[in-house]
């Protein structure tokens, strides 16, 4: 028996009518969103349908606030604004990777994070997205992360865990899938090996000064980069991002993210440069200077096996006209979007993605008129 179940809302205006109720077993509780007044306000696991037609009853665990959707294998959750450690080890993972690890320490604005589970309570995917303020209108704008590690496209790249500990200590209910999801962002570390969400504020924004890189502009403000910073420009961008308050935070501007995984504008720029005869004409020189401690034959080894840090290499060519980049926009996307295009990535029941989407819709938008 649950210890009590309150009616959040009711709405007539959608056919049939819902509503959504929250029932709580002493610390622990359950959304469910019923489409039918008459039905008792029991468990159907938010949205009655999507796990057949009988009820199905899942306790949560303990819940955080800033929940705001919970669908069978997709559950949408927000954070406030907060100041957050960033663990950044400046080296891309290999057999000696380094094991120096810098922790910057950011304030972050208002956060979206949408965690993808299987049946069994597991974690498989997480996707994280910067906001100006709360979650109240599927039509509202997301940003793209400032943070290594993530896709251009707001998906982090899975952590690497040593044992299936770090795996199995989650608990198997919607709590855990929260906390696991927290995890994987924050509290995992973060190396080098993929920085195309943070490239894309530099390339997007053309006003460095309305970002949180302001104060290091330098490494940034006469290039539209490629695909990925360096190591340099990683430390330096975080730099200037401490010293943002976070008072002021939401004053700054990130961009959309990305509709794939990769921003395909930065992959075909790159090409085009790699592919120019001046990428080819002045590398041996730059590596020689780059690399001075080293002789003509590790010279020619990295040139043939491209062993080098080539954003590097190309900021040089950028800074001094030896290649142009074409300017680029990147449209404004919204939550209601980019859950399209999640449910198109991950199907996560038989129901077809309309009805989910509706249903996303209703759920939001309880958030933004409250009755």
């Amino acid at each position: 028996m649950k210890n009590n179940i309150n009616i959040l809302t009711f709405n007539r205006h959608y056919s049939p009518p819902y509503t959504v109720t929250f029932a709580e077993n002493d610390y622990n509780g359950s959304y469910c969103l019923n489409e039918d007044k008459s039905n008792d306000y029991v468990l159907h696991h938010y949205a009655r349908g999507y796990m057949g037609s009988s009820p199905v009853e899942k306790n949560t665990g303990l819940m955080p606030p800033g929940v705001k959707a919970i669908f069978p294998n997709i559950v949408v959750f927000e954070r406030p604004p907060a100041y957050q450690n960033v663990f950044y080890i400046p080296d891309t993972v290999h057999q000696n990777m380094s094991d120096q690890e810098l922790t910057y320490r950011v304030a972050l604005p208002w956060q979206l994070y949408i965690a993808v589970y299987n049946s069994d309570y597991y974690l498989s995917n997480v996707y994280m997205y910067f906001m100006d303020g709360p979650l109240t209108s599927v039509d509202q704008k997301i940003y793209s992360p400032f943070i290594p590690n993530f896709f251009a496209n707001g998906l982090l790249c899975r952590p690497n865990f040593s044992t299936m500990d770090d795996v199995e200590r989650y608990s198997k209910d919607i709590s855990g899938i929260i906390t696991s999801a927290f995890d994987w962002v924050w509290n995992n570390g973060t190396n080098h090996d993929l920085t195309e969400s943070m490239v894309a504020l530099p390339k997007y924004i053309k006003d460095i000064n309305s970002t949180v890189i302001k104060n290091e502009p330098d490494p940034f403000v006469n290039e539209q980069l490629t695909y990925k910073f360096s190591t340099e420009q990683v430390k330096r961008a975080f730099s200037s991002w401490e010293q943002i308050d976070i008072k002021d935070i939401l004053n700054y501007k990130w961009p959309a993210p990305c509709k794939t995984l990769h921003d395909h504008n930065n992959s075909g720029t790159f090409d085009q440069i790699y592919d120019s005869s001046a990428y080819h004409g002045y590398l041996g020189e730059w590596l020689s200077n780059y690399y001075d401690d080293e002789d003509e034959e590790s010279i020619e080894y990295r040139i043939d096996n491209d062993e080098y840090d080539q954003s590097v290499y190309i900021s040089f060519l950028l800074e001094r006209g030896y290649v142009t980049l074409p300017t680029s926009d990147r449209l404004d996307l919204s939550y209601k979007s980019m859950l399209d295009i999640i449910l198109n990535e991950h199907r996560t029941s038989s129901r077809d993605k309309v009805s989910t989407i509706r249903d996303m819709v209703k759920i939001t938008q309880l958030w933004e008129n409250p009755s």
